[in-house]
């Protein structure tokens, strides 16, 4: 039920706001090239797909602990 009511808003609008927000700050606030903007963004989203991905495999660990194919 949580990936209905949570996580599945939280990935589809949190990623892209992230995104924005990230570019937005480092673009507007601290007035850095684009490039420097789209470098920051990158960064971001692959800590978050890092996270996301340390997450997923402890929520799933009780599922696959001790299975092998």
């Amino acid at each position: 039920m949580s990936l209905l009511y949570l996580d599945g808003p939280v990935i589809i609008f949190g990623t892209p706001a992230l995104a924005l927000g990230v570019w937005a700050l480092v673009g507007g606030v601290l007035r850095a090239r684009d490039w420097m903007a789209a470098v920051a963004v990158l960064l971001v989203l692959a800590a978050v797909a890092w996270g996301c991905g340390e997450w997923l495999d402890m929520r799933t660990d009780r599922f696959t602990s001790g299975d092998s194919l």
